[in-house]
């Protein structure tokens, strides 16, 4: 369990610095739980909502190659 949270604690730092969050904001979100995108878009952890087509497009803007997706 020790481990469990210290990469909890870890993991939670990381997305409240790569998000400009705060540590506490992000606990209260970070409790296992799942969520929906526009509550993720709502709170600041995702940039955008879009389908597959639309997230390929921004994300070969964002990199300035072709992505490879990985999971499909």
């Amino acid at each position: 369990m020790k481990d469990i949270l210290k990469v909890h604690e870890l993991f939670v730092k990381a997305v409240a610095e790569n998000r400009n969050l705060t540590v506490e904001k992000i606990e209260q979100l970070a409790d296992g739980s799942t969520m929906l995108g526009e509550a993720a878009l709502e709170n600041g952890l995702i940039d955008k909502l879009g389908e597959i087509e639309a997230v390929k497009n921004y994300l070969k803007d964002l990199i300035g190659e072709e992505p490879e997706i990985c999971w499909y």
